[in-house]
């Protein structure tokens, strides 16, 4: 394979990671939950459009690796994209998809003011209480950040990898002594993600193998990932909130890889998988395969966007409300009191349930399926493939068209965006008879 090549299918991978940070727009709004920084919706503030900016770094925390974490703040004026000067941010921060108003106590709530608007947090991650190092203005009882908009804090905030929630409250702006009113003030929630790695050693006839799995969205249900070495296929789960309205009006993008040792025969020298998420296939855009980001290691990547998780959500109420209708078939003397209680955890494990995910070696399990849509290894490039006749009938002439122009997929606002490349590609078709 050339060096071109090569070049390609890395900038593929990189490009389809990459866009995921991308905004098109001052007022549109990038992914939210499960990503590392975003630009929220703006609010009206006199004839201004006032959005925030929300970024956390680096994007990947580990025990073996502890270092200073970011959490980073610009309010600006999304009609211009001038920062807005001397503000006050109150932010709280909280582990998971809590509310501000939780019983849960946050792990950081205090006011902040940057007089040119910016600020940064810079964070010690350890664990205790918080202690926050500077000066607090006498007026608004704020921290104030430094001529580079830092403040430093140590304690246990970003400690841990996981969704993170920020909770801002604009208590002033423009002047130090021009507060907003608490009914009047702007009101941002973000949901970011810091990634938390797991490394494990896998014993597999007689050799061992040591693989990592990077959880962009979430930490994984029990720190505990399994390996099942006869139907050759590893598993794991991570909580997981359906709630659909909650999916429904924010943007929501679940990111896991898996690095598995090339060395391993029928896992890590493989560049076909199966994979599933809450037992439905993925494929095409939702699994990325990369075999050369890293020499030694193949890199399996789950990129399942919003429009998959409601899918996924959907279908599980769907099943939920069968077995209740199930129930309530079998229990028609007690009808009343099971239509209750059936949508009563009808509605608790759609809210809060787990999210599972199995990825399967290529020999573990086959499908075979007329497919009009055609996918690189990597999952990066795709050719929207046609036929005539259709549908095909054996012993008959056909003809297959392959379009002049392929799609590189950039999850920018969920749309594939269609590029059209001066390359040169082989095609393999297959064809099956059923009897």
């Amino acid at each position: 394979m050339s060096n071109s090549t090569i070049f390609l299918y890395c900038f593929l991978i990189l490009l389809i990671l990459s866009a995921l940070f991308l905004s098109t727009g001052p007022h549109q709004k990038a992914y939210a939950d499960g990503l590392t920084q975003e630009n929220l919706p703006p609010a009206t503030v006199g004839n201004r459009k006032a959005s925030l900016f929300v970024k956390v770094s680096p994007p990947i925390l580990t025990t073996e690796n502890r270092q200073n974490a970011y959490m980073q703040f610009r309010l600006f004026d999304a009609n211009n994209n001038q920062t807005i000067q001397h503000v006050t941010y109150e932010i709280s921060v909280t582990r998971g998809t809590s509310s501000s108003s939780s019983s849960d106590k946050p792990l950081l709530r205090d006011f902040f003011h940057a007089h040119n608007g910016l600020l940064t947090l810079k964070i010690q991650p350890t664990a205790g209480t918080v202690t926050i190092y500077g000066e607090q203005d006498p007026f608004q009882n704020a921290w104030v950040a430094d001529p580079g908009g830092t403040i430093n804090i140590k304690g246990p905030v970003l400690l841990e990898g996981g969704l993170y929630h920020f909770h801002v409250e604009i208590f002033a702006i423009d002047n130090d002594r021009n507060l907003f009113t608490p009914e009047n003030a702007p009101k941002f929630d973000s949901y970011l993600s810091v990634g938390d790695v797991y490394h494990n050693n896998w014993n597999y006839q007689n050799h061992n193998y040591n693989t990592t799995l990077i959880s962009y969205y979430d930490k994984i249900s029990n720190n505990k990932i399994n390996f099942d070495p006869i139907k050759k296929s590893f598993s794991w789960s991570m909580p997981f909130s359906w709630n659909l309205t909650r999916i429904q009006q924010q943007p929501v993008f679940v990111h896991e890889e898996m690095r598995l040792p090339k060395s391993w025969k029928g896992f890590g020298d493989s560049t076909r998988f199966n994979a599933t998420v809450n037992g439905q296939p993925l494929s095409g855009r939702s699994l990325a395969i990369d075999p050369f980001s890293y020499p030694t290691a193949m890199v399996v990547h789950y990129l399942i966007n919003k429009n998959d998780v409601l899918k996924l959500a959907q279908q599980q109420q769907q099943q939920q409300q069968q077995l209740v209708a199930g129930a309530n078939h079998s229990n028609i003397n007690n009808n009343n009191n099971n239509n209750n209680n059936n949508n009563n955890n009808n509605n608790n494990n759609n809210n809060a349930g787990v999210m599972r995910f199995d990825l399967f070696s290529p020999s573990a399990s086959s499908q075979v399926a007329t497919s009009s849509d055609l996918v690189t290894n990597t999952g990066g490039i795709h050719a929207a493939v046609s036929w005539s006749p259709n549908p095909l009938k054996p012993n008959s002439e056909s003809t297959v068209i392959v379009p002049p122009c392929i799609s590189i997929i950039c999850f920018v606002m969920y749309r594939p965006s269609p590029v059209p490349l001066s390359l040169t590609f082989w095609y393999e078709f297959s064809s099956f008879e059923n009897f």
